[in-house]
């Protein structure tokens, strides 16, 4: 389904083995170039046992590299499910039923279980002149879908079945311990089977995801009804954000609130594939939305840089962008709010820690509030704008919504700023 029986003169299979630490660093890497499939399933039996394998979903023109200009036929559109973005998953009926609820006209030929989740492969009418067009498509559908979009690129490879997935569930990984690996196997595979199998066409494919998002753009704006705060938890933290993530936001505020949306979500510990699609569905509630490329590439620099985007309103010196966050805010039922991520009224200086502290035997020595004010020192030293962490929001982070009181009464907080002054702690 992938490449053609006979390949041209020059056109070859670029075929991959990447070992890894336990870490996930690439170590050691052999690249070859195949033009049969005796040589393509003697690549994998070499290196299945002791390298991850994988195969360039193109063919390539000649030996020389596998980047965007060498590739040179491409035969099907490919989806990448990662089970860990779907934890109410269970197997590839579940991913299969999602594609088919979305799509319901969307022939998928072949699925892979890859270890870790599911590739899904659906083979179409290809030539050389429409390889671009090929992948235009793939990446309309991927974030149709909700599919990896990192796995739509020009240049996608994929593992082929009975090789070996040497990633563990806890993302390290693993070439010594054969119990703990993952067999890469076939799970659908309708390819060639019978007098009734085709190959669909891109013009075909293309109206379907048309059609499908006019049809899911109708019935949001049928069915869009206010943000309903109620349903949240108890004092929800960067309410927002999270209003805007529902609803999108105009012309000229997109990429303040994109870098907000992404930033929350990595403090959340969302994966970067879950924030890419999180991201591609926010983009379609805009007005108007961006390219694809174009959302893909300011969150992948929005995850790469260390953006201040977080806070509220009261800590942006920027007053137009102040005025951005001014408008969606809601101090009533925001947690973030009532917790103090605001510049502090009071005129006294702010507290800074040392971080000397942390590395500090007498750390081990401190009491459990004394800890606790280290720590909350720590963690929110850069989350009160340009005056710094005051007494206020010391005070605010330690009352307890739930006990409607502080944990920390205010003669016992003051002994206890007091001894670590005194310590030249903070």
């Amino acid at each position: 389904m992938l490449y053609p029986k006979d390949l041209r003169e020059n056109e070859y299979i670029r075929m991959i083995a990447l070992k890894r630490n336990k870490d996930g660093k690439v170590i050691s890497s052999v690249v070859d170039f195949v033009n049969n499939f005796d040589d393509y399933k003697a690549f994998i039996e070499k290196y299945r046992y002791t390298y991850d394998v994988y195969n360039q979903l193109a063919t390539n023109k000649g030996k020389e590299s596998g980047n965007a200009k060498s590739q040179r036929l491409r035969r099907v559109l490919f989806l990448d499910f990662d089970m860990k973005d779907y934890p109410g998953f269970k197997d590839a009926k579940d991913f299969t039923s999602m594609i088919r609820e979305k799509i319901p006209k969307l022939y998928l030929h072949a699925c892979i279980n890859s270890g870790h989740g599911f590739h899904f492969y659906v083979s179409v009418k290809a030539n050389v002149s429409d390889f671009r067009d090929v992948v235009a498509v793939n990446k309309d559908l991927v974030s149709f879908l909700g599919a990896d979009s990192k796995a739509s690129s020009t240049t996608q490879i994929d593992r082929p079945p009975c090789t070996y997935n040497h990633k563990l569930e806890d993302g390290t990984y693993d070439y010594e311990n054969r119990e703990n690996w993952s067999f890469v196997t076939v799970v659908i595979n309708s390819y060639g089977v019978g007098n009734q199998f085709k190959s669909l066409d891109l013009p075909y494919i293309k109206k379907l995801i048309k059609y499908r998002k006019e049809e899911k753009d109708t019935k949001e704006a049928l069915e869009k009804i206010e943000w309903q705060y109620e349903k949240l938890n108890e004092y929800p933290c960067y309410l927002c954000v999270r209003k805007i993530l529902n609803e999108g936001i105009e012309i000229g505020q997109r990429n303040f609130w994109h870098g907000r949306i992404v930033k929350l979500l990595q403090m959340e510990g969302y994966q970067e594939s879950k924030i890419y699609s999180i991201c591609q569905g926010w983009n379609d509630k805009c007005r108007p939305p961006k390219s694809q490329k174009e959302i893909e590439d300011d969150t992948k620099r929005f995850l790469a840089e260390d953006y201040k985007l977080l806070g509220c309103y009261e800590s942006i010196e920027d007053k137009v962008k102040r005025k951005f966050v001014e408008d969606q805010c809601d101090k009533i039922y925001c947690g973030t709010y009532h917790n103090g991520a605001k510049v502090s009224i009071e005129e006294s200086n702010p507290a800074k820690i040392d971080k000397r502290v942390l590395n500090n035997k007498n750390l081990q020595t401190m009491t459990g509030n004394e800890y606790l004010i280290i720590t909350l020192l720590d963690v929110y030293d850069n989350s009160f704008g340009r005056r710094g962490f005051r007494v206020k929001n010391l005070k605010n982070l330690l009352y307890s919504s739930i006990q409607k009181k502080p944990c920390i009464n205010d003669r016992l907080l003051k002994k206890v700023l007091m001894h670590l002054n005194g310590q030249n702690w903070i």
